[in-house]
């Protein structure tokens, strides 16, 4: 263990955290998982938070915390919003020490993108009132729009949900995936494109790809449950549409173990 050690500490040279007690904290974690595959230096700087080492919060603020704001803003959670997602996310993963049960399985980065998915997603909803991350759908059409699509929503916003569901839990195992890392995870283009071996361009359209599909999809599944004319059903696509990557980031989000 004396190498992983020093392996931390090359990493975060300026966080001293204790030969024993990293020890002991990587053989726990490591009791189904060979040492071989675990994120030393992550691991490190997350244990270093958990025991309250000098400048470890400060390093941790600086290295990932500074990171978040492009992906709350695309989850509609800047601005305020955004400052109180990460001042949740300080209380729970530092003050709570929650941060301790990071596993080192992963990257830190990527595991720091879904706590602070699931801490946005579950403020916007508090924030809505109570609604349920189904309702987002439902609002795809809002209360401002024509009287005849008001109606269609209110008719059918059962069907909406059911085919807008239906139709995510039907995508193969691969786009799905693909979407949750771009929308619930906050990957790039680039960062998709490495994971799967391929260009970032290559990246771009496999996201357009399942957007177009999932859009086609649900227009299909609501073609067959309701009897309304083509023109109609394109009307209330074309609004569902412009909600779309924020409905799946809650549906998806909500998936999450």
């Amino acid at each position: 263990m004396v190498d992983l050690h020093a392996e931390g500490r090359r990493a975060w040279p300026d966080l001293a955290v204790p030969q024993e007690r990293f020890a002991a904290h990587v053989a726990a974690v490591a009791k189904d998982t060979p040492v071989e595959r675990l994120c030393i230096p992550d691991l490190y700087l997350a244990f270093a938070c958990a025991i309250g080492a000098d400048k470890a919060v400060e390093t941790l603020e600086k290295s990932h915390f500074s990171r978040l704001d492009p992906l709350l803003k695309r989850l509609g959670a800047s601005g305020a919003t955004g400052d109180e997602v990460k001042q949740r996310l300080r209380e729970r993963l530092v003050v709570n020490k929650k941060i301790a049960t990071y596993s080192g399985k992963g990257d830190l980065w990527r595991w720091l993108k879904v706590a602070a998915t699931r801490e946005a997603l579950h403020l916007l909803e508090r924030e809505k009132k109570g609604r349920t991350p189904s309702d987002e759908l439902e609002d795809a059409v809002s209360p401002a729009d024509s009287p005849e699509l008001e109606l269609l929503k209110r008719t059918y916003r059962a069907e909406f949900k059911s085919a807008f569901q239906e139709t995510l839990r039907s995508l193969e195992p691969r786009p799905r995936t693909i979407l949750r890392y771009y929308l619930v995870d906050g990957l790039n283009i680039d960062e998709i494109g490495q994971i799967y071996g391929v260009h970032r361009a290559t990246a771009a359209r496999w996201i357009e790809r399942v957007r177009e599909d999932l859009l086609l999809g649900t227009r299909e599944r609501l073609m067959g449950q309701i009897r309304v004319s083509g023109g109609e059903i394109d009307s209330i696509m074309r609004l569902i549409q412009s909600r779309l990557d924020v409905s799946v980031q809650r549906f998806l989000g909500a998936e999450e173990p």
